[in-house]
């Protein structure tokens, strides 16, 4: 895990990011808005979901497959 600080209105890019098929897609810039607040801007192919999110589907997935 990667933890900075960065002033509100900063921003950081992820670079050299790829698909599940190894094309090449354009750089994720995080932008930090404030108030505990980010900005991801990604390719629409990249998917971004929160963590809970992503714990909820597994849960679901494995619900359904019992």
């Amino acid at each position: 895990m990667l933890i900075i600080s960065r002033p509100s209105g900063s921003s950081f890019t992820i670079s050299n990011v790829f698909d599940a098929d190894g094309k090449p897609l354009h750089n994720i810039k995080v932008v930090i808005l404030g108030d505990d607040r980010i900005g991801i801007q990604a390719d629409k192919s990249v998917t971004v979901l929160r963590t809970e999110v992503v714990n909820a589907r597994a849960q679901e997935m494995a619900k359904a497959s019992s």
